[in-house]
């Protein structure tokens, strides 16, 4: 499974199966929609039908129906970018987990959807992962999906409003046109990857302090000629860049750094030996929310390409507690025209 926000989430949910249930419940009135997660209500699925028999299987085929778009609609949108989670069993306010929704049974709404996955898009989305949690000492709960990030896009959804979808930030947009050539008529071009590798440490007042190194790796088909990539650091708190040798700065707006050489396919350069956070933390709880790293990319003959990688203030305060250690991850790309 690739390292990524959403298979973290989804490993470290059921890392501990038996307190899953209580950690889902945590995101209430906290966790936010966004460009990996997404919400959907399912205590509609198993409730009550009306009695008159038309009126009945008239409501089944609508439930039916909303399952299969959901579900399918989703299945493109992650598989197309980088991959997410959906969470059966909450209900959104402005993309806010506002309250619970659950199945009311939710080992059969997962077994549905492991029934219907192959056929909800085309081509089939391969390593999707299924699991029901359960609310203790009942058959009511959640139902957790892991849409892993696909390279057989794109996925066309089969029974949604829209045939191509593409997550965009905190919802699923359908895919335009440029893009989709794109994807069917890739050109030999280059494609730069950011890594980023945070670090923690304690000064001598015992002050925690946060560090971030980024490499660089070209998985194009061509060298990556005239970068330039400008750099937006989501903290709270003012920052320190320590470019490689190999990166002259250029502000044309914000922090923009660009590349002396040529980055050939498969090659992996140092860009930000540091990024440092100014002053420090003086508890693990005064860490932020989201540490959100945002890489704006341009090169010659490709397409402007947005990176976003984000660390949680859980793994930031549990890395705290393991010092010293390195957290890594490969940022989540996006074509700019879509943010």
């Amino acid at each position: 499974m690739q390292d990524t926000a959403a298979s973290i989430f989804f490993q470290k949910l059921f890392s501990e199966k038996s307190i899953a249930y209580s950690v889902l419940l945590q995101l209430l009135g906290e966790a936010d929609e966004n460009e990996w997660r997404e919400f959907k209500e399912a205590d509609f699925i198993d409730a009550p039908l009306p009695i008159e028999r038309e009126k009945s299987l008239k409501e089944l085929k609508r439930r039916e129906d909303t399952i299969k778009e959901y579900w399918s609609e989703n299945l493109s949108a992650f598989s197309n970018s980088g991959g997410g989670v959906l969470i059966w069993g909450i209900r959104t306010l402005k993309n806010i987990a506002a309250s619970l929704s659950l199945a009311r049974n939710a080992v059969a709404l997962a077994d549905r959807l492991k029934e219907l996955q192959n056929n909800m898009v085309e081509p089939p989305v391969l390593g999707v992962e299924v699991r029901a949690v359960l609310k203790p000492g009942s058959e009511e709960g959640f139902v957790v999906c892991h849409i892993p990030n696909s390279d057989f896009s794109p996925h066309r959804a089969t029974k949604a409003k829209r045939e191509y979808y593409i997550r965009s930030n905190d919802s699923n947009q359908p895919m335009r046109t440029e893009v989709l050539r794109k994807m069917f008529y890739p050109k030999c071009a280059s494609k730069l990857v950011p890594r980023v590798t945070v670090s923690i440490d304690q000064d001598a007042e015992g002050l925690f302090k946060i560090h971030a190194a980024v490499q660089l790796k070209n998985t194009g088909s061509a060298s990556a000629e005239e970068a330039y990539i400008q750099v937006i650091v989501e903290a709270g708190k003012a920052f320190n860049l320590h470019p490689a040798d190999s990166w002259q700065e250029r502000k044309f707006s914000g922090n923009g750094f660009q590349y002396l050489g040529s980055i050939h396919p498969d090659e992996e350069i140092s860009f930000l030996r540091n990024i440092a956070i100014q002053g420090g933390y003086q508890m693990r709880n005064d860490f932020p929310e989201i540490l959100n790293y945002i890489f704006i990319i341009y090169t010659k003959s490709s397409s402007a390409i947005r990176a976003k990688t984000s660390f949680t203030k859980d793994e930031l305060s549990d890395a705290a507690l393991q010092l010293p250690i390195n957290i890594t991850r490969e940022a989540r790309m996006s074509l700019l025209e879509l943010v």
